[in-house]
């Protein structure tokens, strides 16, 4: 059999079997508490799937659906669709399955669930073999299989998919986005620039943070020369513009359906104003939920419009930057020692939201193993070969994170796969090593 048949069945077992292990996940594992955004976005995608639009479902103090923005659309437009095709749009899926003991809503809430599950696991098989393609555009077959391969088992990449999170979604965008951007620079058509623009933007509508692609990405197709040429400044500003046209629509219906300029999401008050205060403060600045300020102040909040509500939250939290300078940095560093797993309360999260502590200690070891692998991958010479911008990506999604609301490390999954990429360089250097010797 021809090499390179070869490695495509190698490649495509290595995804079937990324596959098989995250849908035997989302299977068998038990299911979590659904709390925090998970909840948010499964009561979205009810309202989706019920006909309600993208709204928060009926309640007793509010007995209308509520058109919302409070976070990115474009999980929870999934969400919807995939409950809308697996009937999950009934009156006990509108149940708030939280909050109730009736068997047959927590029954019809695990029934969604799973499905969501899976389209996690099909998401997360995605991840994988984008990973590969990214590999093989920067360094060959030999690493883009080991790329995959580890990243078909990283504990890390799997676990991630059992809660109701953006990121597993947003992994696949953002590696998309790359992909596409990496094959632009060996073409003059403009189609992959626009791909790789669209993908950014979808990824904004997945994340608010997403927009810090357009930087590294419009760096990797501006390829032209001279640099200041029409010609060559065409295909970063064709990226940063396809972006803008996959989010500007949201934008529009933001400031229609809310009567407000909310450009992705109104959940930068709740954010800003949740991690920058005292009792935060008091915590090692883990973020505090609203809900918890005075009872006076939440009056003050529930008399607002959602866009008025984030931008008063958002006043408080830079309130008190202005009082408290340092704040900012102090933040970052707490909510990275959060996205390295060296924060007990952070694992203790970790393990509620996936429900198991075996699956929690795996994916915690893991990321050590893969974390010392990745420091050494970073000192090869093929790590340092690559175009300077595809490491501006995890650089500004980091910086993009940590000074806000990180809770536990599920907000590191887009850096994960940057991860996976120097352990491959790490593996592939000491299989080159051993062959030598």
């Amino acid at each position: 059999m021809p090499a390179h048949r070869v490695v495509l069945w190698v490649g495509i077992g290595i995804v079937a079997t990324a596959l098989a292990l995250r849908v035997g996940l989302a299977l068998t594992a038990p299911y979590s508490h659904i709390g925090g955004d998970p909840a948010v976005y499964d009561e979205i995608g009810v309202a989706m799937a019920s006909g309600y639009g993208f709204a928060r479902l009926p309640r007793p103090r509010r007995p209308q659906p509520t058109p919302t923005a409070v976070h990115p659309p474009a999980w929870p437009m999934l969400l919807g669709l995939t409950y809308a095709a697996t009937g999950h749009g009934t009156p006990l899926d509108r149940v708030n399955a939280s909050r109730t003991t009736d068997p047959r809503a927590l029954q019809r809430a695990e029934g969604r669930w799973r499905a969501a599950r899976i389209v996690e696991a099909v998401l997360g098989a995605a991840g994988v073999a984008l990973l590969g393609v990214v590999a093989w555009q920067l360094w060959g077959t030999a690493v883009a299989l080991i790329a995959a391969g580890l990243a078909a088992l990283y504990p890390a990449l799997i676990v991630i998919g059992l809660p109701l999170e953006s990121e597993a979604l947003f992994v696949v965008l953002e590696l998309a986005a790359v992909a596409a951007a990496l094959r632009a620079r060996s073409t003059a058509a403009l189609g992959w620039v626009v791909l790789a623009g669209a993908l950014a933007g979808v990824g904004t509508l997945t994340r608010n943070n997403g927009l810090v692609l357009l930087l590294p990405l419009a760096l990797l197709v501006w390829t032209g020369r001279p640099r200041r040429s029409a010609p060559a400044l065409a295909r970063p500003l064709a990226l940063i513009a396809a972006a803008l046209l996959v989010v500007t629509p949201w934008t529009v219906r933001n400031a229609i359906v809310l009567g407000g300029f909310v450009p992705v999401a109104s959940n930068l008050g709740q954010t800003l104003a949740g991690t920058y205060n005292a009792e935060s403060a008091r915590h090692y600045y883990r973020w505090r939920s609203p809900t918890l300020l005075p009872a006076r102040r939440r009056a003050q909040l529930r008399a607002m419009t959602e866009p008025q509500r984030s931008a008063s939250l958002q006043e408080d939290g830079l309130r008190y930057i202005r009082a408290h300078p340092a704040a900012p940095l102090v933040v970052s560093l707490e909510n990275t020692a959060r996205l390295a797993e060296l924060d007990p309360e952070a694992r203790s999260v970790l393990r509620v939201v996936v429900g198991s502590k075996s699956l929690t200690r795996l994916s915690i070891a893991g990321f050590g193993v893969f974390a010392l692998l990745a420091l050494a991958g970073a000192f090869t010479a093929r790590a340092r070969a690559v175009p300077w911008p595809v490491w501006l990506i995890p650089l500004l999604l980091w910086a993009s994170v940590v000074p806000f609301a990180v809770n536990f490390s599920r907000f590191r999954a887009p850096l994960d796969p940057w991860l996976v990429l120097l352990a491959a360089l790490a593996v592939r250097a000491a299989v080159r090593g051993t062959r030598l010797n």
